[in-house]
Parts: C-alpha cells; sequence; structure tokens
C-alpha cells in the first residue's frame, strides 16, 4: 500500500500489487475488509456493504502515481475525528 485515505462512506488507495488487474486487488481488499466488519460485529448482515464496481485506474509512471498519492492524501476533505 503506497497511501491509503479510509472515510465513513468511502475509501481512497494507491497501491502496488502483483496481482494480474486492478479488479483483483479490489476483490481481495473488499473480501479482507468485509471478514474484519463481520468478525468485529460491524457489518452483520448477509449482503455485501460495498458497491457494484469501483474505480481501478492504473498509473504507468511516477508522476502519475505521485499525482494520485496526492489526491488520495490530500483530497478528499478533513481528516476524521479521533473517536477513541
Amino acid at each position: 500500500m503506497i497511501a491509503m485515505n479510509v472515510k465513513t462512506n468511502h475509501a481512497h488507495s494507491v497501491i502496488s500489487t502483483y496481482l494480474p488487474n486492478a479488479a483483483s486487488m479490489l476483490n481481495a481488499l473488499k473480501a479482507n475488509a468485509t471478514r474484519v466488519m463481520r468478525t468485529d460485529g460491524c457489518w452483520t448482515s448477509d449482503e455485501t456493504p460495498w458497491v457494484k464496481g469501483g474505480s481501478k485506474r492504473y498509473r504507468w509512471n511516477e508522476e502519475s502515481v505521485r499525482k494520485a498519492v496526492e489526491y488520495v492524501l490530500y483530497a478528499q476533505g478533513d481528516d476524521l475525528p479521533d473517536f477513541v
């Protein structure tokens, strides 16, 4: 994971992966997050918490990766408050 920003209703990330395509990575992220939410009791429905699809954009050079990281880290609005 290069960059990540999680909000109350969506998440953005920039990831470098060995998986064959972006859809495989997105599916893996969703599956893992769903498992953790169910284990923690945060998601009790049998339905998926995710919308179908999701944005999967390839970045082919360092400049485009840098711009994606800046967007993910700094263009998502204010940070969430610390709820702990």
